[in-house]
C-alpha cells in the first residue's frame, strides 16, 4: 500500500487483520489434511471459541461434545482406524441398520438411541 505507517491505531488494526486472516487460511488448510475432522469441518466454518465451553454444562457433557466434534471418540469409525479396519467394515454393533457407525449415524440414526432422542426434545 504504502510505506507511510501513518496513525499507529490504524496501522496496528490493519496489521492485526492480516494476521489473522493468514491464520484463518492455514487453520483451513490444516484441517483439510486431517480426514478425522469429517464433522469439525462441517460444524466448524469460524475460528472462536465455541459458546458452549464456558456455559454451564457440566465438564463430562462439554469433554464428549468436543470429542465427538474432533473426531477423538470411541465410535466405530476412529476405533477402527486405529486398527487399519477399512471403512466400509466399521459398522455399529449397537443396532441392526448395517451402516458405518460415524457421528451422524449416532447422534441422529441409530436405533438403540431413538427413545433418548425423543425424550430429549
Amino acid at each position: 500500500m504504502s510505506e507511510d505507517v501513518g496513525d499507529f491505531a490504524a496501522w496496528s488494526k490493519f496489521i492485526t487483520q492480516i494476521c489473522r486472516a493468514r491464520e484463518v487460511e492455514k487453520w483451513k488448510e490444516r484441517m483439510d489434511l486431517k480426514p478425522k475432522l469429517r464433522l469439525y469441518r462441517t460444524l466448524k466454518s469460524y475460528l472462536v471459541r465455541e459458546s458452549y465451553l464456558d456455559s454451564d454444562v457440566p465438564f463430562q457433557f462439554r469433554k464428549q461434545i468436543t470429542q465427538l466434534r474432533s473426531g477423538t471418540n470411541t465410535l466405530r469409525i476412529e476405533t477402527g482406524r486405529w486398527i487399519k479396519e477399512p471403512l466400509a467394515e466399521r459398522i455399529c454393533k449397537m443396532c441392526s441398520m448395517k451402516v458405518v457407525e460415524d457421528e451422524p449415524h449416532f447422534l441422529l440414526d441409530c436405533l438403540l438411541y431413538d427413545h433418548q432422542r425423543l425424550v430429549n426434545v
